[in-house]
């Protein structure tokens, strides 16, 4: 099942959901030329790849854009993060599954251990695989 959140700064603008998805909220945006109003309606935006695989999008409060890593947003809003590690993990390390069950907080020591691990688990398997 899906579960929203307000993403942390843009509360009633955007919310990012359990699944790894972000959306924008129904909202009336204001003409700062004519002074009119109208309804803009909210949809889940289309995150793009930032060129090392990790998804992004951008987020606008007022006048000023900022682009958000996808698994930050979801890290912030659904895994408690009490001893404020800084990185966010991708346990199965496909940067692309941005579920919140597939992320946790890190410290850059412990990321880097995960890393390595990972790194020494297919290096054997890459040795198994040419063995067979």
């Amino acid at each position: 099942m899906e579960i929203w959140k307000d993403v942390r700064g843009y509360e009633g603008v955007y919310q990012v959901s359990n699944l790894g998805n972000v959306r924008s909220l129904d909202r009336r945006a204001i003409n700062h030329k004519s002074g009119t109003t109208r309804i803009v309606r909210g949809a889940v935006m289309n995150p793009w790849d930032n060129g090392n695989g990790y998804l992004v999008v951008t987020l606008q409060d007022k006048r000023k854009r900022k682009n958000c890593y996808v698994h930050r947003l979801v890290a912030e809003a659904f895994i408690d993060n009490p001893e404020y590690k800084p990185i966010v993990h991708h346990r199965d390390t496909n940067r692309r599954n941005n579920k919140a069950s597939n992320l946790q907080w890190m410290t850059e020591a412990e990321h880097a251990a995960a890393h390595l691990k990972i790194n020494q688990e297919r290096k054997k398997q890459r040795e198994q695989t040419r063995r067979q």
